[in-house]
């Protein structure tokens, strides 16, 4: 059992790289990623820019990742980044 763990666990992390970690710096803005930064960074506060609802309320932390990619230089990047880390 412990060795098809490992089997497991070894695809996983390849197909995470060869589909996600491969292509991400090419990809750009999705059209969801556009949105979510002109929201957030269109909302007054801090706290309802982070954890305000985006889209129905039950999407209360859509805007934390977005937000901290719009702080940074390259948006796009960190974005993505931060997908892959949430992924895993």
């Amino acid at each position: 059992m412990n060795r098809l763990s490992r089997r497991d666990g070894i695809l996983y992390a390849y197909l995470t790289i060869l589909v996600w970690g491969l292509t991400a710096p090419w990809r750009g803005l999705w059209q969801d990623d556009t949105i979510y930064l002109r929201m957030v960074r269109n909302r007054n506060r801090l706290r309802h820019a982070l954890f305000g609802p985006i889209g129905t309320p039950m999407r209360k932390l859509y805007g934390l990742p977005t937000w901290l990619a719009s702080i940074t230089p390259r948006p796009v990047l960190a974005l993505q980044l931060l997908y892959g880390a949430f992924w895993v």
